[in-house]
């Protein structure tokens, strides 16, 4: 198989002899074709397909319809599909802060979160950062903390996002230390019952007392669920309007 980028769309291909061009289009078109039946096998059963399905799926098509798409297949019988996958990163026992979080937001697209502060008091969850930049894979490095924040920190419930596998664990800012300017970020909590604004980076100090009004709308700000995070991170960054959400 012969691989190179392609520019111009509209020019035929010419590859070598004997081999097959490798670019956009044929990639496209058959992460379209997973996208597709992946969305089927959702909708129809209730869950995602595992590889040994789409394994299965592709050596059974495969081994009865090969001749009408393929030059050889009149030639060959197909009785197995292999496909090498890496393996997900184990997930760690315990989340800390430093730790950094990639969220898929649609096909080969991810953006980057870091833990700021895990069980912080009054709160149920851990304490987040997301950060401006976007990748096309979920892999860390240095210019994710250099692209600075997207928004101010949230409240998330870490067991729907990470727990879950939905956001995965894929590195940690050893050197991560609170910075002094976030010590005065408020989020909403209710000590007996009272409206407050609590502290968590200043070891959860009760701030001041919040009307309803103004409780309900920091708890709307800052305290918010895996999906609402998802969503405005894709509208912060215009992703929004480029191709759609995860499923």
């Amino acid at each position: 198989m012969h691989s190179r980028y392609h520019e111009d769309p509209l020019r035929p291909l010419d590859p070598p002899p004997g081999t097959m061009l490798l670019d956009d289009r044929w990639l496209n078109q058959v992460e379209e074709w997973l996208g597709t039946t992946a969305s089927f096998c959702e909708r129809a059963y209730g869950r995602k397909p595992s590889i040994e399905d789409l394994r299965t799926l592709v050596a059974t098509v495969l081994s009865v319809g090969s001749p009408d798409w393929f030059s050889d297949g009149d030639r060959r019988v197909v009785k197995t599909v292999t496909f090498e996958t890496a393996a997900r990163p184990a997930l760690p026992k315990k989340l800390l802060a430093g730790h950094i979080l990639a969220l898929p937001l649609g096909r080969r697209t991810y953006a980057f979160a870091r833990v700021m502060k895990t069980e912080p008091e009054w709160l149920i969850g851990v304490i987040i950062e997301v950060f401006r930049k976007l990748a096309n894979a979920p892999l860390y490095d240095p210019t994710v903390l250099a692209s600075g924040r997207l928004f101010r920190p949230l409240c998330i419930n870490h067991v729907s996002c990470v727990r879950s596998g939905r956001w995965q664990v894929v590195g940690l800012d050893k050197a991560y230390r609170v910075p002094k300017a976030d010590e005065r970020l408020e989020f909403p909590a209710a000590p007996s019952g009272t409206f407050t604004a609590v502290l968590p980076f200043r070891g959860g100090e009760l701030g001041r007392k919040l009307s309803t009004k103004e409780f309900w709308a920091l708890s709307d700000a800052v305290d918010v669920e895996v999906e609402v995070v998802e969503k405005r991170i894709r509208e912060h960054t215009g992703l929004s309007k480029r191709s759609p959400p995860y499923r």
